[in-house]
This record gives structure tokens, C-alpha cells and sequence, in this order.
């Protein structure tokens, strides 16, 4: 099965799993909350999630354009920002 295919499956998760994180992150003490580290930059990471998704499953050609999603193995910070700088940020 493609991305294209189990990318609705894959927003509905991703929906999902923000629903049960918000539910439990509100029952923390806020002192326990400082101490997740992850816990500051949860939104940022979902919403970067969702764009890969959506861009990657996309119908048009932007995933072709985007060197961070072509099935080329690269681990600089370069292709990740160029990614957001395209997909990501709204003006």
C-alpha cells in the first residue's frame, strides 16, 4: 500500500494520538511538565509530521522538489530545514 493510500489512516492517527497527548499532558503538575523535554516542542513536531504527510502524499509534484523527501539517505540539518522553509512555514 502506498503513502497516498495510508495517508487519511495516518492523519487520523497522528489526530488521534494529539487528542490522548493533550488529555495527559493537562493532568501533569506543571513541574512534572518541565521535566519532559519532548513535552515544549510537541506541536511543532506534530504539525512538521502532518506537513510530511500531507506533501509526501500530495498529488502535485512539491515531494519531487524537496530533497529531504526524495529516498535518498541524507542526515544534514540542511535538507530538514529547506523542507520547512518550503512546506512548513506560512507566512
Amino acid at each position: 500500500m502506498s503513502l497516498v493510500q495510508q495517508s487519511g489512516w495516518l492523519l487520523t492517527a497522528l489526530d488521534t494520538w494529539r487528542h490522548l497527548w493533550d488529555e495527559t499532558i493537562e493532568k501533569l503538575e506543571e513541574n512534572e511538565r518541565a521535566r519532559l523535554g519532548v513535552a515544549r516542542h510537541v506541536s511543532d513536531l506534530e504539525h512538521l509530521t502532518r506537513r510530511i504527510i500531507e506533501v509526501a502524499a500530495g498529488e502535485s509534484q512539491a515531494s519531487a522538489t524537496s530533497r529531504y523527501l526524495q529516498r535518498i539517505p541524507s542526515c544534514g540539518m540542511k535538507e530538514i530545514h529547506e523542507f520547512m522553509r518550503d512546506f512548513v512555514v506560512t507566512g
